[in-house]
């Protein structure tokens, strides 16, 4: 064949793509509220996913894919992984689930993957949109978990019946991910999937990255600084501490080391950090009528894709220049997620750039600017991993959306680059294994 007729039966083929997504837009909308409308929420040590991933699993098995619904500690040798995070999770009934499109012969294989859970509700935030109906409003989808990240699951779920019901015969394999207990700092389950499946040649993960190429991903470190008081009330002249103002001393100080730290020379880069929960006295009532006896902040670091996120030592020497080093305690609440990266050279980016700019849209790489489990592919496997996303906003939010128009970008591009990728004739200058 003639590379003017490979280049011909390409671009049938993705037009054949386009025509499917674009007839098939009321499922992918409809796809994204079921998925929304089975709450999936994570709350450590346990999780919620266990409804949305059988729908997953029923969803595969209707198309005739096999699916692998499996545990997380099931999986030979996790815990005694370098990579594992002992972070006390519960993964009793929260399943993996791992559907697969067999390839006719030896071509690269492609991953869809995604995480299923999503954060809990803020009471503090009021929704004008109910967080579990998966509204459609104005060309988007409101909803908890619509941006972050069911939208880009259902998208790479119906890429994958897109290929099945067009009947494309691929050379290699395609497999779709849908993992559990990603928020909150996990991504045990991840590496669940890596060690199952080690052979998979790439992968592309869809968090949202609003139609951005992103070819890496952030790190981050979460942190809990506590301070001791002298609690009571000086009804009797006695001496009272509160450590709730010197807790603040102490983050406004901190807070010039990781501003300075974050605001680096020669680079356009700003690596944000921002407090998530300050708290002193009882957690459960209005007031403590007393100086309480501690206080905590928890508070996280974004760091760049290659630098180490454990950056304890560095704090530490920070608050040991003006506060008694017995005088407050600085411990992780979690381990540090390191970031990760693809080589931009890899003929995965290519190819989603090749199908991004077919159809009209921007193929600029960048870095993601959030931190994710992208590293359990990049450092941990030989399964690289670039992100792509679709469009929206308010992630871990009130009224959380997703834009329709975006979903139906990805879930063509997805599909495209499947096509692309999955032949034996596909990244030849790569070595295998």
């Amino acid at each position: 064949m003639s590379l003017t007729n490979e280049s011909r039966l390409r671009q049938e083929i993705d037009h054949r793509i386009d025509q499917w997504v674009d007839s098939h837009r009321g499922g992918l909308i409809s796809l994204v509220q079921q998925l929304i409308q089975l709450p999936s929420i994570n709350v450590p040590p346990i999780g919620n996913e266990t409804t949305a991933q059988n729908l997953v699993t029923h969803w595969f098995r209707q198309l005739d894919l096999s699916v692998d619904q499996y545990d997380v500690r099931d999986v030979e040798g996790i815990e005694l992984h370098p990579a594992w995070r002992d972070l006390g999770r519960d993964y009793g009934g929260r399943p993996n689930v791992m559907a697969v499109l067999q390839g006719s012969s030896e071509g690269r294989s492609l991953l869809f993957t995604g995480h299923i859970d999503t954060v809990d509700l803020d009471d503090g935030l009021r929704w004008h949109h109910d967080p579990f109906a998966g509204e459609y409003c104005d060309g988007s989808i409101f909803g908890l978990g619509a941006f972050d990240m069911k939208g880009g699951l259902a998208a790479g779920m119906m890429a994958m019946r897109c290929l099945v019901e067009l009947g494309l015969q691929l050379d290699g394999t395609v497999y779709f991910e849908s993992v559990v207990d990603e928020e909150y700092g996990g991504a045990n389950a991840t590496l669940a999937g890596r060690l199952r499946y080690p052979s998979i040649d790439a992968a592309i993960l869809m968090e949202p990255t609003n139609l951005q190429i992103a070819t890496g991903h952030r790190s981050t470190s979460v942190w809990t600084l506590t301070v001791k008081g002298q609690a009571g009330r000086s009804f009797s002249g006695e001496a009272t501490v509160n450590p709730a103002r010197t807790i603040i001393d102490m983050m406004q100080w901190l807070g010039e080391f990781l501003t300075s730290r974050s605001n680096r020379t020669g680079t356009t880069e700003f690596y944000p950090w921002e407090i998530d929960r300050l708290q002193a006295g009882p957690a459960l009532r209005e007031m403590g009528t007393r100086v309480p006896s501690r206080a905590t902040a928890t508070f996280w670091v974004e760091g760049g894709m290659d630098e180490n996120p454990n950056i304890l030592e560095q704090m530490v020497a920070h608050l040991d220049a003006r506060f008694e080093a017995s005088s407050y305690e600085l411990r992780p609440a979690i381990p540090p997620l390191w970031g990760s990266a693809i080589a931009e050279d890899h003929p995965l980016v290519d190819c989603l750039q090749s199908s991004m700019r077919q159809r009209g849209n921007d193929a600029t790489l960048v870095t993601a600017p959030f931190a994710c489990d992208g590293a359990m592919f990049n450092r941990h496997s030989r399964t690289p991993v670039i992100l792509l996303g679709p469009e929206g906003g308010n992630a871990h939010g009130a009224d959380e959306f997703v834009r329709v128009d975006s979903l139906i970008t990805l879930c063509k591009v997805l599909a495209s680059t499947a096509v692309a990728c999955c032949s034996k004739d596909a990244w030849n200058n790569v070595r295998r294994g």
